[in-house]
């Protein structure tokens, strides 16, 4: 049954897929379509630390002659623009220059006064994770607004240094739309369950990422040979596979 304050969740998932859609212009605004792979290629090794395996079957792998953009989460749009567009670690072959990082650096809350692109992208990070990991699909009338009101100019910034000539306020106009709009209750559990799909895909990824942790672990606790190993050694080769290999994917992160 539908109620306000699941409404209000509603219109925040709804929200949550126009940042997906900004985040593909502003991937597309530093990497055409075309050229990705040349950025993929050259950033090769770098991105093999940080994909989980999906990922890397999509970029590399398994992937198509073009690989529309159209066809990458926000999870994979956030490891994109981060080690791709961001020129201080990497410089587009295209000649683009690329944005700056965050002042207070990637995966990090950013600075209240940092209202670059960088710094607004880690915050649609943030706004992503708080819908996705909520216990309740339903969001108070306070919250909705203060959550709206932040987000609402996260999307207006992106959206004005991205410069689109043809249609400028094409995002912030598409929220104006979501905002106001009546949303009955079907409406409403259709974007409620593309969110319940991510949580669930999510708790899939986290479970297979602590299966491959403890296959790591056994085949480190086999090289030592009949050795007991000590409880801290084994939690200290546990956070080194973590940060090492699946950073990025288990905490998005």
């Amino acid at each position: 049954m539908s109620t306000r304050y699941t409404t209000n969740f509603a219109r925040l998932c709804r929200l949550l897929s126009v940042c997906a859609e900004l985040l593909r212009d502003v991937l597309h605004h530093y990497i055409s379509e075309v050229s990705l792979f040349f950025e993929l290629d050259a950033a090769h090794a770098k991105l093999m630390t940080v994909l989980n395996s999906s990922q890397k079957d999509i970029l590399y792998r398994k992937r198509q002659s073009l690989l529309p953009y159209d066809d990458l989460d926000i999870a994979l749009l956030y490891i994109l623009l981060r080690n791709l567009c961001d020129d201080n670690t990497h410089k587009l072959k295209n000649g683009q220059k690329g944005m700056k990082s965050p002042q207070n650096g990637w995966g990090k809350i950013p600075f209240q006064q940092d209202r670059s692109i960088a710094a607004n992208i880690e915050r649609i990070r943030y706004f992503r994770n708080e819908i996705c990991h909520r216990e309740r699909d339903s969001v108070t009338d306070n919250d909705f607004i203060v959550t709206w009101k932040k987000m609402e100019m996260v999307v207006a910034e992106i959206e004005k240094k991205l410069n689109n000539q043809i249609y400028p306020t094409k995002y912030v106009d598409t929220l104006k739309d979501i905002k106001e709009i009546s949303m009955d209750p079907e409406e409403s559990l259709k974007y409620i369950e593309k969110i319940e799909n991510m949580k669930r895909e999510q708790e899939c990824l986290e479970e297979k990422i602590h299966k491959e942790i403890r296959e790591e672990l056994s085949k480190y606790q086999k090289s030592q040979g009949k050795h007991r190993i000590r409880p801290t050694i084994c939690k200290g080769v546990w956070y080194i596979v973590v940060l090492k290999r699946l950073y990025f994917v288990v905490k998005l992160n």
